[in-house]
């Protein structure tokens, strides 16, 4: 990756470019919902985040010398095992994505969902499922993310509204922020508000993304005796 990086920046136009690096929103989709799904089954509210929150000198209430129970944004074992069963329960219309009742294994982890299904998760059944599960102040920053997730993805966006999304962008960091332990905050965390700025540039989205290629991708294969190639770099 270093070594392209290198011999693009060689190209005389390369530095003119809006965008020089495309962002695919349905894998930064994958990975915040993968993210935000862990932290909210407390996968990551452990010894060593809480000691990481008490050097940060943030978030005093989940700090290992207080006494402290589970965090606010974890959902207790029974919304688990209620939460799932509804999930196994969903159906969906045909070709939406993977059946969920399939995809949930017996370590409640969503096993083998692509980055598709997880995109579809993230910005319809997850904040609707959760409701009630974890506390009002994260139930709704989730149903915001989503919205907004949805509309960088939607095939009608009126450029009218980019100044007013960039400043929403802002806010559902801002809560997140809140409501979240640092450990949530990876790279893919803050790919989300360079979204809106690939939207002003570059136009819709929804025509960038790679789920159709992978659908391509998979038809050829049946039909090509070499299926390494028909993948390229969508592999």
């Amino acid at each position: 990756m270093n070594r392209l990086s290198t011999l693009n920046s060689q190209l005389e136009y390369w530095k003119e470019l809006p965008i020089q690096h495309l962002l695919d929103p349905m894998h930064i989709m994958k990975n915040v919902c993968h993210s935000l799904f862990f932290h909210l089954q407390g996968a990551k509210d452990t010894y060593f985040g809480r000691d990481d929150l008490e050097v940060s000198n943030t978030k005093h209430m989940l700090w290992q010398s207080t006494e402290h129970g589970v965090a606010s944004y974890v959902m207790c074992k029974i919304d688990q095992n209620v939460f799932f069963h509804t999930m196994q329960s969903l159906r969906t219309p045909t070709g939406f994505g993977a059946t969920l009742k399939n995809s949930l294994s017996q370590m409640d982890r969503f096993s083998s969902l692509k980055s598709h299904d997880y995109s579809n998760l993230i910005c319809f059944m997850l904040p609707i499922a959760i409701h009630g599960f974890v506390i009002k102040g994260v139930c709704q920053t989730v149903f915001r993310l989503a919205r907004l997730f949805h509309w960088v993805c939607s095939k009608n966006v009126d450029v009218r509204d980019l100044d007013i999304m960039r400043i929403k962008f802002t806010i559902v960091m801002s809560l997140l922020e809140m409501q979240l332990p640092t450990s949530f905050f990876d790279s893919q965390i803050h790919l989300i508000s360079n979204l809106v700025e690939e939207v002003a540039i570059g136009g819709h989205v929804s025509y960038c993304l790679m789920f159709p290629h992978r659908m391509i991708s998979k038809d050829l294969e049946g039909v090509c005796e070499t299926k390494l190639l028909t993948r390229g770099e969508y592999g």
